[in-house]
């Protein structure tokens, strides 16, 4: 499996930013540093059988990335992504709209879901998986 580094992930998150017009703060917009290098850390050396497929640990990763406010600006773009970025380098698609991806972007983002968006995320990557 290849995982994705955390430069790779910054360099989602910048493209995301320049191509919305967002919040940047140099150097990296990284506003919780923490929380990226915990999930790129777990979803390579899982400490359990919880994220030993590709789309759970693509969903932790993207998860983390939209819960935890990783960045300054950008989360749920980033984490969606980087989500499709980790799938298609490991060579997995989904097949998805803009606003299919929104939706469960703005769900995960949600507090009142937090403890089923991590299942339904999983869901989801399999639903749209091509």
């Amino acid at each position: 499996m290849i995982y994705p580094r955390r430069e790779h992930i910054i360099r989602i998150n910048h493209q995301v930013i320049k191509s919305t017009k967002g919040l940047f703060v140099p150097p990296d917009n990284l506003s919780n540093p923490n929380s990226l290098e915990w999930v790129l850390n777990t979803i390579q050396y899982p400490l359990s059988d919880l994220y030993e497929t590709l789309e759970s640990k693509a969903s932790l990763l993207a998860w983390t990335i939209i819960r935890s406010h990783v960045f300054n600006d950008g989360n749920k773009r980033t984490g969606m992504v980087a989500l499709e970025t980790f799938l298609k380098i490991n060579g997995e698609n989904i097949e998805a709209t803009d606003d299919e991806i929104k939706e469960i972007a703005l769900y995960v983002a949600d507090p009142e879901y937090k403890k089923s968006s991590k299942i339904n995320l999983i869901s989801w990557i399999y639903e749209h998986k091509i």
